[in-house]
Formats: structure tokens, C-alpha cells, sequence
């Protein structure tokens, strides 16, 4: 108030003395000290953001007491996705005959894999492994994607062993590079010798990766609202192999960086029937022993602002918080997953899931996996993994033979990097 008043006077004095020189005004007003000079903003901002985040976890619970009835939560539900779309930046329309061309495809012992590149919008290809059953399956094939971590790209050994073993047992499996990993790089950095500074392989990749969500950003895009849509568009893929169970679409989303695409990418698109997104939507790998109030002082809101794809664009204000994401896809498939240990008694986001699947009286279609330790723990070391563990896949297993009859057994069948690449002579020609 104080600074419009200046202003305002400020503006008098020039009507009045319209001959007084601007320039001399504009310094004598910039001249006075404002704000002290060990005023710290720094910490003024970060109380600010700490005060916000707790409104809005708290007009969350709030919210969530009041729903009592599935056309209170479809309501609620629709209003905070309807959000979520929008804050995700424009689609295009998808493709009506999407380009698709399969540049090598490798012989397996009971499958084979198409490297597969496909146009997911005008000029812009997906590098793909498609992991293809050989044996055909009664009640038709299942088709699974997964969405890989910010580790690694398409091509690390736990992505091989799912795609090999889900293969076997009669599903088709779609592996895709995400935008700006692996062929789908966004920097010309390939090694130690073409960057200046120290080059770290495994993550390199994924620091470009939060370089390129800025950028997204300033365009009124989003990371994340780009990588769903790949996955929207490798929905398509899936659906045009022969023998595919449109009714058996499985989504899953890897730890650290995953499973928060695969939330999103789920919520929006409802041909996608059951969704695994690791570390999303309840307690992160860094959350501290939930406690008996949890319900009312957890964090709803999330956070880890090192990850690109964690902090959604207005989710906080508008209140499209992560497990608002994931319990839409209700009354479909959800497997609860969790990197590290996991006690499921305390968790208030895993009751709202109960009580949410119960208005469907469908609470025996959502599941869970986790770990074991912590993200910090040495003795034993926690249950770390690149995407998806053989630890956690134990639960998973069980899952999906109940709700889909796949009968998996562990793989370790692997290719290397470059017999799994897409990219060819021919195909760039």
C-alpha cells in the first residue's frame, strides 16, 4: 500500500511540474533504502513456500473429510483433473495414421524384440523396444508399457528382464526412450571427451533432462505433459498388435522419476487398466516414520524439486495433488508401489485408496509392493534399483496373475545397448 501511495503521488507531481526532469525523480525515488541491507529474501521466500504448501495440504484434508459418496469424490475427482489438463500445456491432436517402422528385429528363445520407431507428433520419433510374446494366448494378448526411470534409458538390464519375462508369458511389452534419454537425447554430450565438466553417464542424461522441462516451461508446456503423450501414442501402438486384449492395457512407472508420468498418463487416459506408479502419489523414499496424526499433518502436496516431472504446474493451488492423480483411475487396477519399506497401517493416502475403490466395491483390484530399508540405510542396504526390482516385482507377479492370468517367470536374457538401438543408416535416411 505504501508503495502505491508513492506511486500515486509520484504521478501528481509529474502532472503538476510537468517540467521537472524524469530521469532526476526516477533516481531519487530508486535511491532510498527500501529493504535493509541484511534482509535475507531467501529465507523470507522459503517461509513463504513452507506457509503456502501447508495451506494447501490443509484446504486438502478439509476437502477430502467432506466427501462422504461416490458422486461427492466423481465430482471432486472431475473438477481437479479437468485441472491437471490444463496445467499440462496443449495436445495436439493425436495422429490419425501414425508412423510407425520397425528398423531391426532381434530372434529371442520364446520372443523377439522389434526396434521400433514411431512419430509420436508431427517430426518427432519415439526410439522403442517392443518385447513380442510367440506363444498366443486363449483370452488374448496383455499389453504392458513401462516407463523408465531418470537412471538410465530404455535399454538398462531391469527394463530387459521385464520385457523378456512379460513376453514369455504371452504379453506384448513397449519400452520406450523418454524425451531426452538415451536415442532421444536433447544435448550433444556423449562422453567425457565432448563435455567440459566432470561427465557422469548414468546421469547426465537426466540433468539435461530438468534443463529441457525449464525450457518446456517457457512455452507454456510441460515435461511431463510431453511424456504422457508418448504414452498415449504407445497405447496406440499396442493396440494395433494382433491379438492384443484391449481390456488388459498395464502401465508401469518406474522408481525416481517413473512413476509420476505414469500417474499422469493414467489419469488421462482411460484405456490404460491398470497402472504401477512407483513413489507416487503417497510417502517418497525421503519421507520421514509417519506418525498417528498422519492423516492430518502428512504432506498430500509431495514434493522433491530436484525431479522435473515431481512439482506439477498449479498442483498445489488448484489441488490436483498426487494421490488425487492416481485414485481417478478408480475403479480400475492399481498396484500401490513403494521403493523402500513400507507400513501400510500408517498410511493416509493408502486408506483414502480404500475407502475411494470401496464406492466401486472394488477394493480387491487395488494391490501393493515395496522394498525394504531406507533410501539412506547401509546395514542392510535399502532395496535400491534402477526401475523396478526383482524385490518389488515378487508382489507384482501375484497381482497380475489374479487380475490377468500372465504367469511370469524371471528372466535374465539380455541384449546389449546397440543391438537394442533403433536409430539405423537406413532409417535416418
Amino acid at each position: 500500500m505504501r508503495y502505491l501511495f508513492s506511486i500515486a503521488l509520484f504521478s501528481i507531481s509529474l502532472s503538476t511540474h510537468a517540467e521537472d526532469n524524469l530521469a532526476a525523480k526516477l533516481k531519487a525515488y530508486a535511491d532510498k533504502q527500501v529493504v535493509p541491507k541484511d534482509f535475507d529474501s531467501s529465507a523470507i521466500l522459503a517461509r513463504d513456500v513452507r506457509a503456502q504448501l501447508k495451506a494447501a495440504n490443509e484446504r486438502d484434508y478439509e476437502a477430502w473429510n467432506k466427501i462422504k459418496t461416490k458422486e461427492e469424490w466423481e465430482k471432486f475427482r472431475d473438477e481437479k483433473i479437468a485441472a491437471l489438463r490444463k496445467s499440462l500445456g496443449e495436445f495436439p491432436e493425436p495422429p490419425k495414421d501414425m508412423k510407425i517402422r520397425v528398423t531391426k528385429t532381434i530372434n529371442g528363445a520364446g520372443y523377439n524384440i522389434e526396434n521400433t520407431l514411431f512419430e509420436s507428433r508431427p517430426g518427432l520419433w519415439v526410439t522403442a523396444n517392443v518385447y513380442c510374446p510367440l506363444l498366443p494366448r486363449a483370452t488374448g494378448k496383455p499389453g504392458i508399457l513401462i516407463i523408465h526411470s531418470h537412471h538410465n534409458p530404455k535399454t538398462e538390464g531391469e527394463l530387459q528382464d521385464m520385457g523378456v519375462m512379460w513376453a514369455r508369458a504371452g504379453c506384448y511389452v513397449l519400452v520406450m526412450d523418454q524425451l531426452g534419454h538415451g536415442e532421444r537425447r536433447q544435448h550433444p554430450f556423449n562422453d567425457a571427451k565432448s563435455y567440459p565438466e566432470a561427465f557422469r553417464v548414468s546421469r547426465q542424461d537426466y540433468q539435461f533432462r530438468y534443463n529441457l522441462g525449464m525450457q518446456l516451461g517457457l512455452v507454456g508446456e510441460s515435461l511431463i505433459g510431453w511424456m504422457a503423450w508418448d504414452q498415449m501414442r504407445g497405447v496406440d501402438l499396442l493396440l494395433k498388435k494382433p491379438g492384443i486384449n484391449p481390456d488388459q492395457i498395464i502401465l508401469l512407472g518406474s522408481v525416481a522419476g517413473g512413476g509420476d508420468p505414469a500417474g499422469v498418463t493414467a489419469a488421462l487416459d482411460p484405456r490404460i487398466k491398470c497402472v504401477v506408479p512407483f513413489n507416487f502419489g503417497g510417502p517418497q523414499p525421503e519421507t520421514k516414520p509417519l506418525g498417528d496424526d498422519a492423516e492430518k499433518t502428512f504432506n498430500y502436496a509431495g514434493g522433491g524439486s530436484w525431479e522435473s516431472t515431481r512439482n506439477l504446474r498449479d498442483s498445489a493451488r488448484d489441488g490436483f495433488l498426487p494421490w488425487v492423480i492416481v485414485a481417478s483411475t478408480a475403479p480400475r487396477y492399481l498396484v500401490y508401489a513403494h521403493e523402500f519399506s513400507w507400513f501400510g497401517d500408517r498410511d493416509p493416502v493408502y486408506n483414502r485408496y480404500q475407502k475411494i475403490w470401496g464406492f466401486y466395491d472394488a477394493k480387491d483390484r487395488v494391490a501393493f509392493t515395496h522394498g525394504f530399508g531406507t533410501l539412506t540405510s547401509k546395514d542392510p542396504v535399502g532395496s535400491h534399483c534402477n526401475n523396478i526390482g526383482a524385490e518389488h516385482r515378487k508382489r507384482i507377479h501375484v497381482a497380475f496373475e489374479k487380475w490377468f492370468g500372465i504367469k511370469a517367470v524371471e528372466s535374465k536374457d539380455r541384449h546389449t545397448s546397440e543391438e537394442l538401438r533403433c536409430w539405423t543408416d537406413e532409417a535416418k535416411a
